[in-house]
C-alpha cells in the first residue's frame, strides 16, 4: 500500500483557513505530495482514507481557481498535477492539517490506475484500507446554502443541545433533498467504503462562510458529522416531524411529510452498522456485518462506472478471504450472478442459496435449532479418513452445517488469502507445504507435567468452566509453567527455530491485546548465543507470569464453541501422553539454513503427512496467538497432477497448528 505525504510548505500555512493565491508568496508556492510506502508510517493507522465520487466536477462553493496548485512527486522526482479534483484534495488537506496527520490515502493516486495488477490488488483490499484507517472521511458535494439550513441540520443532529424551530421545516426539506441528490449516496464504491470504515467515518458537508458549533469540527467552511450520528440525525428528523404533526405545528403538513420521507430515504441509503456483542461503536474495528445476500440487497440501485468492480465490492463488503479476479467479468460469456454465487460458496457463504430472510434477535440469520458449530465444518472426521466434499476438496463436508455466513470482526485484524485464482481444476493459491517426519522427544517436560495434568483433569470434572476465577488462574499458571519448560527443553535439544515458532503462538498479549514487553531474544537470546543454560532475571520472570494470557484448557460439550479442545490443551495432552512431538519442515527448497530445522507443529499429524498453509495478506504476522484456534491450514496429499504449471493437492481436512514462513520458499499450488 502507498500513501501521499504532505509537504512542509502546506503545513506551514497554519494561519490560513485554506491556502489561497492571495497569500504574500503565492506565486511561488505549491503543495507537493510525495508517494510513500506504508512501511514508512510510524503508526499503521495514522492516515486519512478518503471516500469521494470520481465522476464529479469542482463544487461551485469552493474557489478552485484561487487555490494553490497541488502536485504529486513521482519516483523519478518529476512533478505532475494531482489527478484528484481541486476542491476534494484541498478539503482533505484542510482536514489532515487540523488533525496533524501528514499521510493520506486516496485511490485515484495511491493505486496505479495504469497497472492492471496493482489496480486489481488495490480494489480487492480496499475495505482493509478504510477499516484500518483512524481517519476515514467522506467528501460530499452538498453544502449548506444558508445559516438557517446549517442551524436546522444541527438541531436534528443533536436535538439535546440545539433547538428545532418548526418554522424551518421547508429549509430542512431543502437540505435533506440536496443530500439525497448527492452522488456519494448513490455509488457502489462509497457504500463499500462506508461499511468498511464503520462509525469511524466522518461526512464532510460544506458550510462556506456560515457559523457552526465546534461540536461539528474545527475546519472552517466544513460541517463534520460521523456516519453513525448522521443516521441518528435521520431518525431524529422523523421523530421530530411525527411529534410536530401530532401537535399540529403546521397548518399544511406537505413540507413536513416531504422532509420525513427524505430522512427515511437517506437512513436507508446506509446499511445499519451491526457490531458483535463485544464491540463498542467507538472502536475503529466496528464495521458492517454482512453476508452475500445482504450485500447484493444493499448494492441494488447503487451505480458503478466499471461493472466488473462489483465483484470486488461484494467480496470487500463480506470480508471474504478467497477472491475471484474481477477481470473474469470482462469476458462477455461471464455473468455477475454466476461469479457472485461462485465467490460466496468458495468462502462458505450459502446465503445466496437460502435467500435473504428473517433475522434472529441478535441480528444473525436464522438457521434453525439443529445447527452445528462453525468449528465442525472444517474438522477431520473422527476416523481421520478423507472426507467427501461438495465440489472441491477444500470445501465444507456434507455433514456440516454452515452457520458462519456473517462477518464478525476478531481483534480488529483480518485474515485473508493473498490473491488467488479459481480454475476449473481447483483453487490456485500461494503457500508453503510442510512434511512431517521427525519426532522430538521431550521427556523432561513430560516427567514434570504428566501428574500435574492428570490432577487438572480430575479437577475439571463437574467444574463450572465459566464461573470459576480460581480455575482460570490455575490453568493460566499451568500453561505458563508448561510453555516455559517446553521452550527450555527445545533449546537444550538445539531446536531454536522451533522454539521461536512456539513463542510466536504462546506469547502473551494480555487483556489489552497488545504485544508484551519482552521479545524472544530478551528472554532466551543469551542462551541461544552461548548454548548454555542461563536462567532469566527475576524481573523478566515476574513480568511473564503477570502478562501470560488465559488459555481454555477445559472442554464442556454443552457449549458449542468449547466442545472442541483448544490447541493449548491438545499440545499438553500430546506431550504428557507420549513424551514426543511430531514436527515438520518445509517440503520446498529452503531459502535460509534456518529452515532446515523443524519449525512447524500441527495437531493430530502422523508421520508422512503433508500440511499446506496458504500465505495471507498479513504475511508472517498471522502467526500470532490470536489465530492459534483457527484451522486455516489443510491436511493434503499429493496427486501427481500438474495444472497451470502448479502441483495439485487434494485436501483431506482443516488443521490447526503453529508455523512460521521465514526461510520457506513460497510456491503456487492448486487445491483440487
Amino acid at each position: 500500500m502507498r500513501f501521499l505525504e504532505t509537504n512542509e510548505t502546506y503545513q506551514a500555512l497554519a494561519k490560513l483557513d485554506r491556502p489561497r493565491s492571495s497569500s504574500p508568496d503565492s506565486s511561488t508556492l505549491e503543495i507537493l505530495l510525495k508517494l510513500k510506502n506504508c512501511s514508512m508510517l510510524a503508526d499503521p493507522s495514522a492516515y486519512v482514507a478518503v471516500s469521494y465520487c470520481w465522476n464529479r466536477v469542482n463544487v461551485d462553493w469552493f474557489d478552485a481557481e484561487s487555490a494553490l496548485p497541488v502536485k504529486v512527486v513521482q519516483k523519478n522526482c518529476a512533478k505532475r498535477p494531482c489527478a484528484v479534483p481541486t476542491d476534494v484534495i484541498h478539503r482533505v488537506l484542510a482536514y489532515s492539517k487540523t488533525r496533524e496527520i501528514n499521510a493520506i490515502w486516496i485511490d485515484q493516486e495511491c493505486i496505479n490506475q495504469n497497472d492492471p495488477i496493482d489496480k486489481e490488488d488495490g480494489i480487492q483490499a480496499m475495505d482493509l484500507v478504510y477499516q484500518r484507517s483512524a481517519h476515514p472521511i467522506a467528501i460530499l458535494e452538498t453544502c449548506f446554502q444558508t445559516q438557517v439550513q446549517c442551524d436546522v441540520f444541527a438541531a436534528i443532529a443533536d436535538p439535546h443541545f440545539f433547538d428545532f424551530d418548526p418554522s424551518y421545516i421547508e429549509d430542512l426539506g431543502d437540505i435533506l433533498g440536496a443530500l439525497a441528490d448527492d452522488k456519494w449516496f448513490t455509488r457502489a464504491w462509497t457504500l463499500q467504503e462506508s461499511t468498511s470504515a464503520g462509525v469511524s467515518m466522518l461526512l464532510l458537508i460544506g458550510c462556506p462562510g456560515l457559523d457552526k458549533s465546534d461540536v461539528f469540527g474545527p475546519i472552517p467552511d466544513e460541517f463534520e458529522i460521523s456516519i453513525w450520528d448522521f443516521q441518528e440525525a435521520m431518525v431524529n428528523a422523523r421523530n421530530l416531524i411525527e411529534e410536530g404533526i401530532a401537535q399540529n405545528w403546521w397548518p399544511d403538513t406537505s413540507d413536513a411529510i416531504y422532509a420525513s420521507n427524505l430522512a427515511d430515504e437517506l437512513w436507508n441509503r446506509i446499511p445499519r452498522i451491526i457490531p458483535d456483542e463485544f464491540k463498542s461503536r467507538q472502536e475503529v474495528s466496528y464495521r458492517q456485518v454482512c453476508n452475500a445476500a445482504e450485500a447484493v440487497t444493499f448494492l441494488a440501485g447503487r451505480q458503478v462506472s466499471f461493472f466488473p468492480d462489483k465483484l470486488a465490492i461484494l467480496a470487500n463488503m463480506c470480508n471474504y478471504e478467497c477472491r475471484v479476479d474481477t477481470k473474469i467479468l470482462e469476458n462477455p460469456k461471464s455473468s455477475f450472478s454466476t461469479c457472485a454465487l461462485t465467490l460466496s460458496i468458495l468462502n462458505g457463504d450459502m446465503s445466496l442459496l437460502m435467500g435473504y430472510g428473517g433475522r434472529s434477535p441478535r441480528g444473525l440469520p436464522s438457521l434453525g435449532e439443529d445447527c452445528r458449530a462453525t468449528f465442525d465444518v472444517f474438522q477431520d472426521d473422527d476416523d481421520g479418513l478423507p472426507m467427501n466434499h461438495y465440489g472441491f476438496s477444500w470445501g465444507p463436508k456434507p455433514s456440516g452445517s454452515l452457520n458462519n455466513i456473517v462477518y464478525n470482526e476478531e481483534y480488529g485484524a483480518m485474515l485473508r488469502l493473498q490473491p488467488s485464482v479459481l480454475l476449473a481444476d481447483g483453487l490456485k493459491v500461494r503457500g508453503a507445504l510442510w512434511q512431517f517426519e521427525q519426532d522430538i522427544a521431550v521427556p523432561n517436560t513430560q516427567a514434570q507435567f504428566e501428574a500435574r495434568w492428570n490432577r487438572e483433569l480430575d479437577l475439571q470434572v463437574g467444574e463450572d468452566m465459566w464461573a470459576s476465577e480460581g480455575r482460570q488462574e490455575r490453568q493460566r499458571f499451568l500453561m505458563y509453567d508448561f510453555a516455559m519448560t517446553l521452550l527450555h527443553e527445545l533449546l537444550d535439544c538445539g531446536f531454536s527455530a522451533l522454539a521461536r515458532t512456539f513463542w510466536l503462538f504462546l506469547q502473551p498479549f494480555g487483556m489489552s491485546s497488545r504485544s508484551w514487553l519482552h521479545s524472544f531474544d530478551d528472554v532466551f537470546g543469551r542462551r541461544v548465543a552461548t548454548n548454555k543454560e542461563d536462567s532469566m532475571s527475576d524481573t523478566i520472570a515476574q513480568d511473564l507470569q503477570k502478562q501470560w494470557p488465559l488459555s481454555t484448557l477445559s472442554v464442556d460439550p454443552q457449549y458449542r464453541h468449547t466442545k472442541i479442545p483448544s490447541i493449548h490443551r491438545k499440545l499438553i495432552e500430546q506431550v504428557c501422553q507420549s513424551g514426543t512431538l511430531l514436527f515438520g519442515i518445509p517440503l520446498t527448497k529452503p531459502i535460509e539454513p534456518l529452515s532446515s530445522q523443524p519449525h512447524v507443529w500441527f495437531e493430530n499429524t502422523r508421520k508422512g503427512e503433508l500440511i499446506f498453509t496458504p500465505f495471507t495478506t498479513m504475511g508472517n504476522e498471522v502467526a500470532l496467538s490470536r489465530y492459534s484456534e483457527r484451522a486455516i491450514s489443510w491436511h493434503v496429499r499429493q496427486t501427481g497432477r500438474i495444472v497451470d504449471a502448479c502441483e495439485t493437492l487434494h485436501c483431506l481436512g482443516r488443521r490447526r497448528g503453529f508455523w512460521r514462513f521465514e526461510g520457506s520458499e513460497s510456491r503456487d499450488y492448486v487445491l483440487e
